[in-house]
């Protein structure tokens, strides 16, 4: 509640009219009290209610003939009512302000309708009415609203002042109470006050709350970083540590490494600094590089495919590594040995069937026999010798189907024929056409078929072999047109064989580029340029070959050159008009530039390096220092050093970060 009004009917003047209601005036008083009294006990907190209660003497024109232009004397005649001893008000005068604190009670005389009189109506009843009613003649009915809102105020206002920065809700109640008073007024002005000290407390509490978080995570990221670099240590100085370990141990450190700038900084103050923590990442690979390969090597004496297992792991790791090629030619050997194995245990099925008598009088037999040996499992994996012993069964065989179809009739001869032609066994069917004793008319016949259809039943046969990856299969069927009797080949034919037989190069050729691509190894070079049909791609395997000889860790490699392209200023600390670069290579200086201009965000061109010799495996060391030189003296402008072989730089080693302390200047 914003406070209370209390109406309490003024008495009327002695005379006739009143004796009645003069009667129950005393009553009416005394049932107003004891209301108020209830409700004082339901809603109060403490000794007395802290709001403003008003007491409004009401229909006061019965008691006064009120002087509207003095309402000061209305104020003194209700003062008297009260003093006097016959005033039925004064009980609940003292009971209402002994209910509230000091300030908060008032009492009024108000009239709502003004001076009334009684008339007699026509039924004989007397009753009481306005004297004037447009307008009414009001009195008092607006003070005791006003002198509410004011001690409302005004006690919201004390609380809030009492209060101060202690409310919870100080700038939203302050914002409240900002919105009651004029904007110059006083309470306005300590409202703003309180409420700009509210401001400066919940500010400092936000960066003090900030400044606790802050540091509980710099607390906790810094713990983290130390048990995490505790359990690094333990797992690098472990002989016994698993690959799986020790990834687990680079995979933290180059997070560790790679963080924003506003990551680790405790950590890198106090327990591990970035320069240190690069330095342990390249020690860590360059140790688990060995130790993969390492383990490659231990399995190489026991097992092949264990050793290929092995180098997939390494290669998953370095892929780029310095063993990367050794694990993919162990990788390659172990397919071509499982391949072969699967080729050796084809053909030891077919030696089984092939010498049994029985097989040699069954043609269906022959013609499966003979297609079996024809696709080889993995044509990649076989060997010559594996090769030499698959043509030489199928000659025997092919000559074995040809004696049985010669030696048939004329009806079981032309399902030989067919069968073999289904079969795609077209050399087969031209022996059997050849040789046979047959009827010339139906030779006649099937020998025009037979040239009609080879070429389409070839360009199917050789486009399923491609789509499978078997060119060797592709290129025997071509090659048996060859073999073809001239009177069963045509133009058209060894047109379109020809043609065929250029996609099949190509395809070979193709297959041969991609393996050197792959392996990137001499000996797939050399089997590039023994072996490709076409050498569509020579000048480029060429080349590279040349470079492989170049980079041979045994070779010496001349007319080098060291360049140093550019630095990169990264700092404003490292302007100046007047540096002197120097690069050193193993000591000996190489590159000397003065009067360079350094600016922040701009690039400075440095040079080339006269020419040297050296091994690809030769480590060397490149420093490259930066002196400002000026009136006052000379100012380091950062310096870096680089140890890199000489094969690593010619890679492409792009950046060095020059140091000035732990600021970085240029790169």
């Amino acid at each position: 509640m914003d406070g209370i009004l209390v109406l309490a009917e003024a008495p009327y003047k002695m005379s006739v009219e009143s004796e009645f209601a003069q009667k129950n005036l005393h009553k009416e008083l005394s049932d107003l009290q004891q209301t108020f009294s209830l409700l004082r006990a339901e809603k109060q907190e403490g000794a007395a209610l802290d709001m403003p209660v008003a007491l409004l003497i009401n229909k006061w024109d019965r008691y006064s003939e009120i002087d509207y232009a003095h309402p000061e004397k209305e104020h003194q005649k209700l003062e008297e009512l009260l003093n006097s001893r016959q005033s039925p008000h004064k009980t609940v005068y003292n009971g209402l302000k002994s209910s509230v604190t000091e300030g908060n009670f008032q009492i009024f005389p108000v009239s709502a309708l003004g001076p009334n009189e009684f008339v007699q109506l026509e039924n004989g009843d007397r009753v009481e009415r306005p004297k004037q009613t447009n307008p009414l003649n009001t009195f008092g009915l607006e003070d005791p609203f006003i002198w509410l809102v004011q001690r409302h105020n005004a006690i919201d206002v004390g609380n809030y002042l009492d209060k101060g920065i202690k409310n919870k809700r100080c700038q939203a109640t302050g914002k409240e109470l900002l919105n009651r008073f004029p904007p110059n007024s006083e309470e306005a002005k300590q409202i703003k006050h309180v409420k700009w000290e509210c401001g400066k407390a919940v500010f400092k509490r936000v960066i003090r709350t900030a400044v606790i978080i802050v540091a509980l995570v710099l607390f906790g990221e810094t713990s983290w970083d130390a048990v995490k670099y505790r359990n690094f240590k333990v797992t690098v100085e472990n002989p016994h540590a698993t690959n799986k370990e020790l990834d687990q141990a680079e995979h933290w450190l180059t997070r560790y490494i790679a963080a924003p700038y506003f990551r680790h900084r405790i950590s890198q103050l106090v327990l591990l600094g970035r320069e240190k923590a690069k330095t342990l990442l390249v020690d860590l690979q360059a140790y688990r590089e060995k130790f993969l390969w390492e383990a490659v090597q231990i399995a190489l004496k026991e097992n092949l495919q264990a050793a290929a297992k092995q180098a997939k792991e390494y290669l998953q790791y370095y892929q780029y590594g310095t063993y990367a090629q050794e694990a993919h030619n162990i990788i390659l050997r172990a397919e071509i040995k499982l391949l072969g194995q699967a080729n050796e245990d084809a053909f030891r099925k077919i030696d089984l069937l092939v010498p049994d008598p029985v097989n040699w009088k069954d043609g269906d037999k022959l013609n499966q026999l003979l297609e079996q040996l024809h696709r080889v499992p993995y044509p990649q994996a076989e060997t010559d010798d594996m090769r030499d012993k698959r043509i030489a069964l199928e000659k025997k065989i092919s000559w074995q189907i040809v004696q049985l179809g010669i030696k048939d009739g004329e009806e079981k001869f032309r399902k030989t024929y067919e069968k073999a032609m289904r079969a795609g066994h077209f050399l087969v069917a031209a022996r059997l056409l050849t040789t046979s004793d047959q009827p010339q008319t139906l030779l006649n016949e099937l020998k025009g078929k037979f040239k009609q259809e080879v070429i389409s039943e070839l360009q199917q046969l050789v486009k399923k072999d491609l789509r499978d990856d078997r060119s060797e299969s592709a290129e025997e069927r071509l090659r048996a047109y060859d073999k073809f009797p001239l009177e069963l080949q045509t133009n058209e034919g060894r047109k379109q064989v020809k043609a065929l037989q250029y996609q099949v190069n190509e395809r070979q050729d193709q297959d041969l580029y991609n393996g050197v691509r792959r392996y990137l190894d001499p000996d797939h070079i050399e089997r590039y340029l023994h072996d490709a049909p076409l050498l569509s791609m020579k000048p480029e395997v060429l080349e590279y070959q040349a470079y492989l000889d170049k980079i041979d860790p045994t070779a010496t490699l001349k007319n080098l050159k060291l360049n140093v392209d550019k630095i990169v200023w990264e700092t404003s600390k490292a302007d100046g008009n007047n540096n002197e670069v120097r690069v050193y290579l193993n000591g000996k200086l190489v590159i000397y530039r003065k009067e360079l201009k350094s600016r922040f965000n701009q690039a400075t061109y440095i040079g080339t390096s006269s020419l040297f010799s050296a091994k690809p495996n030769d480590r060397m060391t490149i420093m490259i220092t930066v002196i400002e030189v000026d009136f006052w003296g000379n100012d380091d402008n950062g310096k870096g050093t680089l140890i890199k072989t000489v094969s690593q730089l010619a890679s492409g080693y792009t950046t060095l970060s020059l140091k000035l302390g732990r600021l970085t200047t240029g790169t």
